[in-house]
């Protein structure tokens, strides 16, 4: 067994809503489950062993750390989370995911039988959807499972026969695997640009102090405003405004950039991928 019982090998954490397989090692359900959902064919992680047949799960509710679990069951959903669509007694639990096959969003508790059951197993389960009706195909009621390349868009398993025959037409995992790493060098390639204009702006800054200095071959000081940036006295603004409007278009290129960047860092933390996919061209293409 894994650390005397205490922890799941898979996560690596106190066990919640621990099972044990044939061959005797014990995990989290969803632990277990999610990893036979990934592999071709259900075999124990640790010992290796095959099971031809779909194994059965044996609860072992002892074996879990209560303490901890109350405190997950016991959590109330505030307004900015999903509520579990099957709790019925009480106030509904928080969603931890959302199957595109069901339509609806689970707590622990009800997301159980998804990994119990060898045919719910084979539905598809993703980080759970605050609008799961941007999940469904409006025109088919299916779901996005799919994506069009030629169309940069999400579709169903029906629009491929349909609106998009013939189109270059892949899974939305691969589509979202891909578009990750894009977004990658997209942020990079910002990050670049901000580091690039800040430091031509700072050059621009120590160019302009030595032209207020010898302004007119006569030594003046300069002043700084209220964010203790530097700025010329009127005779050499009146001179020569260029470093000045030069300046000014570097900074609202800088804080353009900067806004940029945020957006895209909230992109990338996007774990949900149709959302992530409709959204990636909004925010992606025009940087590409």
């Amino acid at each position: 067994m894994c650390e005397k019982q205490v922890r799941c090998c898979i996560c690596l954490d106190s066990y919640t809503n621990p099972v044990s397989i044939p061959c005797g090692h014990i995990y989290c359900l969803a632990c277990i489950g999610e990893y036979w959902k990934h592999v071709d064919i259900c075999r124990c992680p640790l010992c290796l062993d095959v099971f031809t047949l779909e194994p059965e799960l044996k609860s072992l509710p002892h074996m879990e750390n209560h303490s901890s679990d109350l405190c997950k069951e016991e959590t109330p959903v505030t307004h900015q989370e999903v509520p579990c669509d099957v709790c019925l007694e009480g106030p509904a639990l928080q969603a931890v995911q959302s199957c595109l096959v069901c339509l609806a969003s689970y707590c622990p508790k009800h997301l159980e039988p998804h990994y119990q059951s060898a045919a719910l197993r084979k539905h598809q389960l993703v980080v759970v959807c605050k609008n799961r009706e941007n999940s469904t195909c409006r025109l088919h009621g299916q779901p996005l499972k799919h994506f069009c390349r030629s169309d940069q868009t999400c579709i169903c398993a029906q629009c491929i026969h349909t609106d998009h025959r013939g189109h270059r037409v892949v899974h939305v995992i691969k589509e979202w695997e891909k578009k990750k790493i894009q977004l990658k060098k997209i942020m990079l390639k910002t990050q670049r640009m901000i580091q690039v204009k800040l430091s031509t702006l700072k050059d621009v800054k120590q160019s302009t102090d030595i032209r207020a200095i010898n302004c007119d071959n006569t030594t003046m000081e300069t002043s700084k405003d209220e964010k203790g940036e530097l700025t010329l006295p009127p005779n050499c603004e009146a001179a020569d405004g260029r470093p000045l409007e030069l300046m000014t278009k570097l900074e609202q290129e800088i804080s353009e950039l900067e806004r940029q960047r945020v957006e895209l860092e909230q992109l990338s933390g996007t774990e949900d991928q149709i959302h992530f996919l409709q959204l990636f061209p909004l925010l992606c293409t025009s940087k590409d």
